[in-house]
């Protein structure tokens, strides 16, 4: 039943943007008619689209409202069974359209306003972005952590409370995989000697070969120099398998 639900679900924005076929569109209605819990989550949509006509008096305009129930059904397609409705993603991802959308308003009202409350929308809409990577970077699904590192890319100048929780999970998550998106991520802030020194003491944590391989090759494209007594403990380290030791030793030897 919940999977059948789940189904259901992934169809109603299409359905509230009138993108479904007559015969889906027949047997959603259907579905709902029978159905208390899809018929909430309908009333939900419905009511988040009603702030959004009625914020600050102005209707939304058509390619805006629009533009949400995409992002909504993007956002919503790899969300976990514990339900996106009530998740981190759907709350911020609603409060980023209507940030949008009350900006969109008070142009239309305003048009000679200036360039900096663009600039307070976008620094608003990265504010929600990276609490709701920070907020996902907790989720069971490993899938869905390396999904939230992914909202890295987007950031310039990450929050501090990002950079800690990136470090957190490249020395912690138990999913070797994660840990290699967290190392790609940081590799956009290496311009920052805090993350430079924070990587090299990352390698004294990491026990799986691809994740040291990875940040012993990301020390030598940064040529920093002081890793060295890390790569050399490392090939120390009981443990190590043999083709890290031979990685560390051609980093060594490109670094010194």
């Amino acid at each position: 039943m919940i999977m059948e639900c789940k189904n259901w679900e992934e169809k109603i924005p299409a359905y509230l943007n009138d993108e479904l076929s007559s015969k889906s569109k027949e047997e959603l209605e259907k579905h709902l008619q029978q159905c208390e819990v899809c018929q909430k989550k309908l009333d939900q949509t419905k009511a988040l689209l009603k702030m959004i006509e009625v914020d600050q008096q102005v209707e939304a305009p058509a390619e805006i409202r629009q533009g949400f129930l995409k992002e909504l059904e993007k956002e919503k397609a790899p969300a976990t069974e514990s339900g996106f409705w009530d998740s981190w993603a759907f709350k911020i991802a609603a409060s980023i359209t209507l940030l949008i959308v009350g900006f969109a308003a008070g142009q239309f009202s305003s048009p000679e306003r200036d360039d900096s409350e663009l600039a307070e929308l976008k620094n608003e809409m990265l504010s929600m972005k990276q609490m709701m990577m920070v907020s996902m970077l907790k989720d069971e699904s490993a899938s869905e952590r390396i999904r939230a590192v992914g909202y890295v890319e987007e950031f310039d100048e990450p929050a501090p409370e990002v950079l800690e929780t990136l470090f957190n999970t490249l020395n912690n998550d138990e999913s070797p995989n994660v840990r290699l998106a967290a190392i790609k991520a940081l590799e956009k802030f290496t311009y920052s000697e805090d993350v430079r020194l924070l990587l090299i003491k990352s390698m004294d944590f990491q026990e799986d070969p691809f994740v040291q391989i990875s940040l012993i090759n990301l020390m030598v494209d940064i040529e920093e120099k002081r890793s060295a007594k890390s790569l050399q403990q490392l090939m120390k380290k009981e443990g190590t398998q043999q083709i890290v030791k031979d990685q560390a030793q051609i980093g060594l030897q490109l670094l010194i």
